[in-house]
Order: C-alpha cells, then sequence, then structure tokens
C-alpha cells in the first residue's frame, strides 16, 4: 500500500502533547500485533481533524501506511460510502479491493458478514510487514451500512495490527440516536480509548500567537483578550478571526514585524457566520424569535426573565433549551434557572440577525422589567439603559463604575467610564466632567494599553485646561509622564514630569496639603501629592539623582520611622510611598547604603498598609536588583528573602494586569544562583510578550544582555543593545533608564574589546564615563575602572592596566561593593601573574576566593577557579591546577558559559602539555619545623628583618635557614624557593 503523500490541515496546529502521546503508545501496540480504536470527539471547530490529521502525520513519519474516509452529506445514502471514500484514494491494487469497491447495501446479515471478513482478510494481508493506520472522518453523518460494518470491525480490531481513528461531533450523540447506540457498543465491545477535544487554555492560545506574529507585547495582550472573549480556544474560530483580521488589514506587516491596527468591529467571519446560522435556521420562526430575545438578554439567559419578555410559557422556553442543547447552541446551567449560550460567536450570531431600532426596543423592555425588580441588579440595568441609549442609564453607570472601582476592577471601571463617554449623554456631561473620564480611562488602562490612552489623555488635557481645571490638568500631565514611560520614551516623559512639578509649585499650601481624591482610580486616592511622588521616581528612574535629593529629603527629613502594624494616618498615601521609592533608588546609586535600605523599608511598609501588593513586590524587586547585589551580595539569605517577598507580592491579581507577571521576581536571583538556563527562557520571554514597564525593563535586559554574552551569543546582545541605544554612544543621559543603559553601556564596551576595535570602545567608555559624571553615581564607577583596565591591558598598556584595576578595587572598598571587589582582585592577580610575579599574585587571588565563597555565586566561582589554576600552572602545580580546572568546566557547562569554557579547555590543553614535558622531581625534601617557618613567611613576602622579629632569631640565623633550604629545594632565588615550596605542597 502506498503512503498519502501529503495530509492537508485545514488550520494551523496548537500541539496537543497527551493526545498524541496515547497516539504513539497505540502505535507501538500495533507494531507488536495489537490494535487499538480511538474515539476523537468535540464541538464543530475545536480540533478534531486537526489533531486527527496530525496523528496520520506522525504515522507517516514512521513509514506506517494509512488510509483516509470522509463522511458527508453526498454520502449520507450511498451504501459503505465512508468506507468507500477511504479505499478510493489509497493507492492499493484495484483487485484487492474490488469487493469494497462493488459494495452494495444489502438485507441480509450474510451478506455483512461476507464483507466483513473480506476486509478483515485484506487488512491481514496489508500488515504483514507492518501496522496499519485508519481515519474515519465525521462519522455521525455516515450512512447505516458503513456503521454496522464499522461496528463488526471493531469487535475484531484487537487481534488487528491496525490503529483505527473515529470522529465525531459531541452534539450527535444527542440527535442521532443510532450514532449514541453505536459509541456506546465501541465501548464496551472494543474497549475503545475516548479522547475528548478540549478547546485551547489561554497559555496555548498565547504561545501560539507569540510563535505566529511578532507583535510588541501590549499589542499582543490586546488581541490575546479578544480572541479569549470571542474564540473561547475554539480553533476554527480563532483561526477564521485571525483570517478575517489579516484580510482587513488589521493584522499586517511593515517591514518584517506584524503590527495590530485595530479589532474587527463585526466580531464573526463569513465562514462561521454560515456555520452558526444553519444551525440557528434548524429552528422554527417561533423559537428563533425567542432566541433573538435571548441574545438581546445576553449570554447568560435567566429563564423568569426570558419568559416574562417573550410573553411565553415556562414549557415552550424548556422545548427551545432542550433544541438548543441538542444543537450545541445553548447550554442549561445549573439548577435549571438559567440558559446560556454556548459560544460567545453563536451569541454575537444571533444578536446581528436583529435590526438595530428592534435591538433597542427590546433593551429598553428587559430594562422596564428590571428596574420594577426589588433590589433592582444595578449591572443589567446599567447595560440595558446604554444599549437602548436611554438618558437614565448615567447615574446607573456611574453607580456600577463606581462599585468597580471599589473592587479594585480597572479596566471594568474603564469601560463602564467609556460608555458615560457616547455621544447620547452629550448633554448630561459638562466638558469637565468629559475631561475627568478621559483622563480617568487613561488612568486605568495606562498598563494595558499605553498606545491608545496617549491619545486620550491628550483630549483629556485639552478638555481640562477648556474648563480651567488645574487639578485635572496636574493629573492628565502625570499620566501622560507615565504613558510615555511605559513606552520608553524618555524624554517626553521628563517633560511632562517637569510640568507636573511646575503645576505642584504653583499650588498653595493649602491646595498642596488637600489629600482629598481628585479622580477615582483603583487603588488609589490619586490626590496632587501621590502625583509628586510619582514624579520623583520618574527622577530618580531617569537618573536625575541630585535633584531627588534637593526636592524629597525636605518632604521626608522630619517623618518618624515606621511600622507595619503602627503607620500614621499621615503617612498612608501613596505619594509618601513612591517619596521613599524615588530615595531608595536614588541612594542606591549612590552608594547610600544605609539609607537606601530605609527607605526600601519605609516605601514597602507603607505600600503594605495601603494593600498595594503589585508595588510593594516591584519594591522588593528593585531592592534585590540595585542594592543587595551591588552592595551586599555576600548576604545570600536576604537575596533569597527579597525574590521570595517579590513573587508572592507581584502573584497576586488586581485590577491593571492579568496576574502572571509575578514570573519577573525570580530573574535576578536564577541569574545569581547559576539557575542560566530558567533565567534565559523567563527573560526572552518577558521581552517577548510582557509589558516592559511593568516588568521592569531595565532590569530584564539588564540581566539577558549578561546572560547572552557571558554564553557567547554576541549576536543577542548587540541586538539589546541597538533596542536600548540605537543612538549608541551618543544617547544623551536623562532620557533613559540610567541603570539599564549602564548595563548597555558595559556590555558594548566588552563586546569592542572582544572583536578588538580600541577606537569605538574608548568612545564607548567615555560615554560611560560622562553618564556617571553627569548622574554623580557612586555605582558604577569601579565597573568603569575595570573596563578600561581590561582596554588597557589588551592593548599592551599594562602600568595603565595595573592603576586601572587597583583604583577599581579602592572604589569598590570604600562603598564596599564586594562583587566588584572580587572583580578587581581576580584582574590583579592575572596581571601579576603574567609578569611572574607570583607571590603577591597569590595575596590577590587569596582575597578573592573568599569574596567568591561568600557570594555564593557559580560563575564567580568558576573565574576564580580558573585564574587560580592558570597561577597553579605557573608554579608547576599541575595536579592541583588540574583539579581546580574540573570544578570550573563542571560549572561552566552547566550554566553554557561557552566563553569561559573554551577558556578552560584551552587551559587543559596547556596543563596536558606542561606536564608532558616537565622532568620528574625526586621526593619531597624534609624541612624541619623551623625551615617551614621560615618558608610561609618567605611566601607570604616578609623580608629577613621581620622574619627575624616575627620567630624571635638573629637575621644570621634566618638567612642559614634560607641557604639550607635552597640547598634542599635546588632553588636560586627567594622566588623559586616559593615555587618549589607550592609544587612540593609544603604551603598548602
Amino acid at each position: 500500500m502506498q503512503l498519502h503523500n501529503s495530509i492537508p490541515l485545514p488550520y494551523t496546529i496548537i500541539a496537543r502533547t497527551q493526545e498524541l502521546a496515547l497516539f504513539r503508545d497505540c502505535l507501538k501496540e500495533a507494531t507488536l500485533g495489537a490494535g487499538s480504536l480511538l474515539l476523537l470527539s468535540g464541538e464543530l471547530g475545536v480540533g478534531k481533524t486537526v489533531l486527527a490529521r496530525l496523528m496520520l502525520q506522525e504515522a507517516r513519519r514512521e513509514q506506517v501506511p494509512n488510509l483516509l474516509g470522509r463522511s458527508s452529506e453526498l454520502l449520507a445514502n450511498v451504501p459503505y460510502g465512508l468506507w468507500r471514500s477511504a479505499f478510493a484514494g489509497s493507492g492499493s491494487p484495484t483487485s484487492q479491493l474490488s469487493f469494497l469497491l462493488s459494495l452494495q447495501e444489502s438485507d441480509t446479515a450474510t451478506t455483512l458478514f461476507t464483507h466483513l471478513q473480506q476486509l478483515e482478510a485484506w487488512l491481514r494481508e496489508v500488515t504483514t510487514n507492518g501496522p496499519l493506520v485508519i481515519l474515519l472522518e465525521d462519522i455521525h453523518e455516515a450512512d447505516v451500512a458503513s456503521l454496522d460494518l464499522l461496528h463488526l470491525l471493531a469487535q475484531s480490531i484487537a487481534s488487528l495490527p491496525v490503529v483505527l481513528l473515529l470522529t465525531y461531533r459531541t452534539e450527535a450523540i444527542t440527535r442521532l440516536p443510532q450514532v449514541a447506540r453505536l459509541l456506546a457498543l465501541l465501548a464496551r465491545e472494543a474497549r475503545a480509548k475516548r479522547v475528548p477535544v478540549q478547546p485551547f487554555v489561554r497559555d496555548e492560545v498565547a504561545s501560539w500567537l507569540r510563535a505566529r506574529y511578532d507583535l510588541p507585547s501590549s499589542e499582543l495582550r490586546i488581541l490575546l483578550n479578544y480572541l479569549q472573549e470571542y474564540a473561547a480556544g475554539n480553533a476554527l474560530f480563532l483561526e477564521e478571526l485571525l483570517h478575517m483580521m489579516e484580510k482587513r488589514g488589521q493584522l499586517q506587516q511593515e517591514e518584517g514585524r506584524w503590527k495590530l491596527r485595530g479589532l474587527p468591529e463585526a466580531k464573526v467571519p463569513p465562514l462561521l457566520q454560515q456555520l452558526i446560522a444553519e444551525r440557528v435556521s434548524r429552528f422554527s420562526p417561533q423559537e428563533q424569535h425567542l432566541l433573538q430575545l435571548a441574545a438581546v438578554i445576553g449570554q447568560m439567559v435567566p429563564l423568569e426573565l426570558w419568559q416574562e419578555v417573550g410573553e411565553v410559557s415556562m414549557e415552550t422556553l424548556w422545548q427551545v433549551s432542550e433544541q438548543g442543547q441538542a444543537r450545541y447552541l445553548l447550554d442549561l446551567l445549573p439548577e435549571g434557572r438559567a440558559v446560556q449560550f454556548h459560544h460567545p460567536l453563536m451569541w454575537q450570531v444571533v444578536l446581528d440577525t436583529l435590526s438595530p431600532p428592534r435591538r433597542r426596543n427590546w433593551h429598553q423592555r428587559i430594562a422596564e422589567y428590571l428596574l420594577a425588580q426589588s433590589p433592582p441588579p444595578e449591572e443589567a440595568i446599567a447595560a440595558h439603559l446604554h444599549e437602548a441609549r436611554d438618558p437614565r442609564a448615567v447615574p446607573w453607570l456611574r453607580k456600577v463604575a463606581e462599585h468597580a472601582i471599589k473592587l479594585g476592577a480597572a479596566l471594568t471601571a474603564a469601560d463602564l467610564y467609556e460608555q458615560l463617554l457616547h455621544e447620547a449623554y452629550a448633554s448630561q456631561l459638562g466638558t469637565r466632567e468629559r475631561a475627568r473620564l478621559l483622563i480617568s480611562i487613561c488612568w486605568m488602562r495606562r498598563w494595558a494599553y499605553p498606545e491608545s490612552c496617549l491619545k486620550l489623555v491628550n483630549e483629556g488635557l485639552k478638555l481640562a485646561r477648556e474648563s480651567e481645571a488645574k487639578e485635572l490638568v496636574m493629573h492628565a500631565l502625570a499620566c501622560r509622564a507615565l504613558l510615555h514611560y511605559i513606552l520608553n520614551e524618555g524624554s517626553a516623559s521628563m517633560a511632562d514630569a517637569r510640568a507636573v512639578f511646575a503645576c505642584w509649585q504653583a499650588l498653595s499650601p493649602e491646595e498642596q496639603a488637600d489629600n482629598a481624591a481628585v479622580l477615582s482610580i483603583p487603588p488609589a486616592r490619586c490626590a496632587a501629592f501621590d502625583l509628586l511622588g510619582l514624579v520623583m521616581y520618574l527622577f530618580a528612574h531617569y537618573g536625575y539623582y541630585q535633584e531627588v535629593i534637593s526636592l524629597v529629603e525636605p518632604l521626608v527629613r522630619d517623618l518618624p520611622a515606621v511600622e507595619y502594624c503602627d503607620i500614621p494616618e499621615s503617612l498612608r498615601s501613596l505619594g509618601f510611598a513612591m517619596l521613599f521609592a524615588a530615595q531608595a533608588l536614588t541612594y542606591s546609586a549612590l552608594g547610600r547604603v544605609e539609607e537606601a535600605t530605609y527607605a526600601y523599608s519605609q516605601s514597602s511598609r507603607i505600600y503594605k498598609a495601603l494593600g498595594f501588593s503589585i508595588n510593594e513586590g516591584q519594591n522588593a524587586q528593585h531592592e534585590l536588583v540595585w542594592l543587595t547585589l551591588p552592595y551586599l551580595a555576600d548576604r545570600v539569605e536576604r537575596r533569597v528573602e527579597l525574590a521570595a517577598l517579590a513573587r508572592r507580592r507581584l502573584h497576586q491579581p488586581n485590577g491593571f494586569f492579568a496576574g502572571e507577571h509575578g514570573i519577573s521576581a525570580d530573574l535576578a536571583l536564577w541569574y545569581s544562583e547559576g539557575r542560566w538556563k530558567e533565567a534565559y527562557q523567563l527573560a526572552e520571554f518577558l521581552l517577548s510578550y510582557t509589558s516592559a514597564a511593568v516588568f521592569g525593563k531595565g532590569i530584564v535586559t539588564g540581566i539577558f544582555g549578561l546572560l547572552t554574552f557571558l554564553q557567547g551569543d554576541y549576536q543577542r546582545t548587540w541586538s539589546l543593545v541597538h533596542m536600548v541605544l540605537p543612538q549608541g554612544h551618543a544617547s544623551k543621559p536623562g532620557q533613559h533608564h540610567f541603570f539599564e543603559v549602564q548595563a548597555m553601556q558595559r556590555l558594548t564596551i566588552q563586546l569592542l574589546n572582544r572583536e578588538n576595535q580600541p577606537e569605538r570602545a574608548r568612545l564607548w567608555l567615555e560615554a560611560y564615563d560622562r553618564w556617571l559624571g553627569w548622574a554623580g553615581s557612586v555605582a558604577g564607577r569601579a565597573e568603569g575602572q575595570l573596563l578600561w583596565a581590561n582596554y588597557y591591558q589588551l592593548h599592551q598598556e599594562r602600568d595603565r592596566a595595573y592603576d586601572c584595576a587597583q583604583k577599581s578595587l579602592q572604589l569598590a572598598s570604600e562603598v564596599r561593593q564586594p562583587l566588584n571587589q572580587l572583580a578587581a582582585q581576580r584582574f590583579l592577580a592575572m596581571l601579576l601573574r603574567e609578569e611572574q610575579n607570583l607571590s603577591p599574585a597569590h595575596q590577590h587571588l587569596e582575597q578573592a576566593w573568599g569574596l567568591a565563597q561568600a557570594c555564593a555565586m557559580p560563575y564567580e566561582r568558576a573565574l576564580t577557579l580558573i585564574e587560580r589554576a592558570e597561577l597553579e600552572l605557573a608554579e608547576l602545580q599541575i595536579e592541583q591546577a588540574k583539579t581546580d580546572l574540573q570544578e570550573a568546566e563542571v560549572i561552566c557547562s552547566e550554566l553554557g558559559a561557552l566563553p569561559a569554557l573554551a577558556r578552560c579547555q584551552d587551559l587543559a590543553a596547556r596543563l596536558t602539555k606542561k606536564q608532558a614535558s616537565s622532568p620528574r622531581r625526586p621526593a619531597q625534601p624534609s624541612l624541619t619545623v623551623r625551615e617551614m617557618e621560615v618558608v610561609r613567611l618567605v611566601a607570604e613576602g616578609w623580608s629577613n628583618q621581620q622574619i627575624a622579629r616575627q620567630l624571635y632569631l638573629s637575621p644570621g640565623t634566618v638567612k642559614r635557614h634560607l641557604y639550607n633550604i635552597s640547598q634542599k629545594l635546588e632553588a636560586r632565588s627567594r622566588t623559586q624557593v616559593v615555587t618549589i615550596s607550592r609544587q612540593y605542597g609544603l604551603l598548602t
């Protein structure tokens, strides 16, 4: 039998891993001679056909032949039509299938059993050399003769090396008794394995969208939310909606990247309209009328409301509901008090059959009925009055929006505010009120839809100025500053932040002290002081540290220290929390560690008291990355504690975010702990999918850039540099996240040093120093000096390299920075080793090793082990060098640190070569206890006079001991005494 060369797939695949694993197991059993029967069921478009075709592709890859048969309405009255379609395209010799191609319907069981025997004989013949897969699609539309033959074959399938796949729609069980009976028999007699094909969950759809469209994170989230609402995980519906959007230009490619250009107004693609309309057409005109009324009521339809407005008996509604269930259009909810449309698109198609005037009329009738209820259902009344464009909707919409705000449902409240802005209510809203609504919408949607909010906030700002509402102007400017921040438009963000500060200064002392809410924005009160805290945080974010100190310190200088359990009401404001957060960020950059620690603790405690879990989590994340790792890296338990706190707080759901953003909390911890594979995958996910500002884009890009560089993915590192700094070394300070830019500058310098581009590297080094000087930052200075040291070392200016490394160590010691101390000590050890100045090299390396142990970061340990092995090679301690190098190789391999691993392999080759060329030394010489003491002090760099004073000996005696030691070790100098002693292990 020939294989099908291609198996067409109706639409894109989203992997069904569990189902495919079951099929592979069945295929293995068939290879051993045991057949299986799989029943793939599900609703229209859920993906049964795609899954079944994917199984055939799996079989084809294993060189297993297959048959594919399809039922249809055209074959419904053709005897054995299902089997005829399967064998018609099989490519098998006609002589072997003549009995099947001439099948006729028969009234006798004898004829049917004859066909069965012929079919079984043929199956045994074609499976002599291996198994066979048969797929029969849509058996609910098959003719009776085909189903009878299928029933008989299934009873003997276990003894045949055949995997039989059957697909059918779940709804067919209720309206086709013969299919329901057959399925029950197959389950009982043939032990069929049921494979219910479920709609895809949100994460599966998200993964599929990321693979298909390279959309910006915010646009991808908008598209995902839209598809979740209207496709509900149905594979066919997903594909058709996306195809419609691509065709209409709402999804289009520009310069190789996809862009979302709005969402479709007509929610249902033509093909789906036809499919759903065909189902609706099976109802009588009266029943269709009731279905239309149900659609106006909503996706969920209370039976009592449906009965009252429709003026029909409950018995009639039960009949319509049962038929709707049978046709997979309606679902009966628990307790039988309501039904709901099976799918949002089905509801939409039925709703679209109504003309707008008739629809508004019914909304009005429904609203009147609900208004008479006690208590009145506020949300339903607001919705129906709004759809009827009844002016009475305004107070109801306001009431429901206020309730949503109290619950922290920001996006829901924003939708309700948007409804209030409809032109039908224009006469009830003044200019000031429209400005308030527009600005409030932008505040509540700022993280979810920053691009669209930018246009709305400009409109709100214009109306606020027209109405001379200075407090609303201040809120609009603050919101726009934050939107520019989210969109990485630093210059515009700072311009608006300064405008907000100017507005604050123009307020009277009474207005500045007024803590009353201007806008209702969950969960903050949004008083003017809160906006001051926000803009000060933006000042700190962009590196304006001196201004933050001069402006913020007078505001918080005399405030009492707060505890979790006792925070005065006067301090319970977002403004104070953000002022402390701005201080913490500033003090971290300036190396004022104790003050930064205090500011972080104050900010976190106020956030906690206010119930702002997201802010508290981000605060912990910032403290970990910008304070603990630079200045307190040897406090390992603090790293773990902060990461755990950030994870707990960021995972808590709220009205602004989807909830999945909490995973970013682990990124810095995983990097420091050496879980690089997980950190790489997480950072890649965050940069491709999530809102950069929500996750702390500076943290993500900094760590991801470092990972790509240390793992040797230099092209990816360069792409990150170009993304963050498109203007290169000419980028100006004050317009970008300061910490993020500094991280990218350091990576660029290392890339250019590696590529031996000294002129460009020097330009970037000078730009790096210029940024540090502009901000007055202490953080980054030690790293900068070490980058200069590396630059000079590569260009053979060893004295300048040594001076810069010493300066780096000094800076890292003045304001203690363990990781920078470690790097400087290791670099100095390398320079001294290369000059054969081994004794001081040992001293630096011992300091480095102590720091590497304390910081407990695998990569730093590996680098220190490599340098130690280099020094041991210089001293001919070959075995000890091999031991250290083996440990370093293991670490680098687990991390995927390919450049460091290559260095290990090069050093290993040099060790092997050196060992082969080195003559064997005689047995270890025997030194006296006193001679050992002298050797140890010489190794530490002590002079003869110092040794004499330490050991209470005369200088002459020390000199005699050194002569005897030199004779025993065959050494000609003090340096050789130390080197040979190390080789013998006398100094271990």
